[in-house]
């Protein structure tokens, strides 16, 4: 699947989205780690060619590290084409390109910009889900009643479920969402309490 979204992301075709849905995607602060594996990938492909005397080595190593530059680039590539999606009915969160709640809209009751910078890692704590990029989150939604999620890992230990009315995401427009999720029903406020 992964390697599916990095040739979809490779050929510039859009994210893997349903008609109808406004996509709100979550790039900013995902570079960072992909990058410094890359370069470190470089290194040892460059080192690995000059340290090792045997040729068929080389060729194993090099093959092992085109590999893992290229699981890299799946993973991130996975990330840019599942994002965030709304439409009338839906707001559907993802992470790692997998989905962690499709909310009823109607059960949105507010939303606003509000940067958070200590959670850079996805987390459900006291009743709110954070799905963050390492830039943190900047985006508060507050729900009529609780929601189940599931927060998806690759080792069952660092999987995550929970019951949440509050969440905290990162999107790259964050007005648009709050715009997205609020026009729709104008009594709806734009703002919501921000006490943490």
């Amino acid at each position: 699947m992964k390697y599916r979204s990095l040739l979809r992301w490779v050929s510039g075709r859009g994210p893997f989205v349903d008609d109808g849905f406004e996509v709100f995607t979550a790039e900013h602060g995902t570079l960072t780690t992909p990058v410094a594996f890359g370069i470190a990938g470089v290194i040892e492909i460059v080192a690995v060619h000059f340290l090792v005397p045997w040729p068929w080595l080389q060729w194993t190593l090099l093959a092992v590290s085109v590999w893992g530059l290229l699981a890299v680039a799946g993973v991130l590539a996975h990330h840019r084409m599942h994002p965030h999606a709304t439409n009338a009915t839906t707001l559907t969160l993802k992470t790692a390109g997998q989905t962690v709640a499709d909310i009823p809209r109607a059960t949105v009751v507010g939303a606003a910009v509000h940067r958070r910078y200590g959670v850079v890692a996805a987390a459900i704590d006291r009743g709110r889900l954070f799905l963050p990029t390492q830039d943190g989150t900047n985006v508060d939604i507050e729900l009529s009643h609780p929601v189940d999620v599931a927060v998806p890992a690759p080792l069952a230990k660092w999987r995550m479920q929970g019951s949440v009315r509050r969440l905290s995401v990162q999107v790259d427009d964050p007005m648009a969402l709050v715009r997205a999720l609020t026009r729709a029903a104008p009594h709806r406020s734009h703002r919501v309490g921000c006490d943490e």
